[in-house]
């Protein structure tokens, strides 16, 4: 899983940006001269409002805070209680309705379909 290998604010998972001025800044070119980013495939499936996780937290510290998981942005939030059924992502919550970019938690929920060089 690539979950958690490089930002973690929003959730510990992998993250995808709606439109690509977002990841620009992300694409960064080993040579200095062109840049890469994949164009994903994604299924955000329900989506809602990401915890602000804390990369910093040990094991230990988590166990010790007493809060649950979904809470730490480690998991999803749970969306039915009754089945304690999660959410399939989670967002940043902006963009006018639509969020700018999603948080996934489990690899089978995008593939690359094109490589964009610029």
């Amino acid at each position: 899983s690539f979950a958690g290998k490089n930002a973690c604010y929003y959730g510990w998972g992998t993250y995808f940006a709606r439109d690509t001025g977002y990841s620009e800044s992300y694409a960064q070119a080993p040579d200095g001269d062109i840049r890469s980013m994949l164009a994903c495939r994604v299924l955000a499936g329900e989506y809602t409002k990401g915890y602000l996780y804390n990369p910093e937290l040990t094991k230990d510290q988590i166990r010790a805070s007493g809060k649950p998981p979904e809470e730490l942005g480690i998991v999803p939030p749970i969306r039915l209680k009754k089945t304690q059924t999660p959410y399939d992502s989670t967002t940043n919550g902006k963009g006018g309705g639509t969020p700018d970019m999603f948080v996934t938690y489990h690899d089978s929920q995008a593939y690359a379909e094109y490589i964009v060089d610029f």
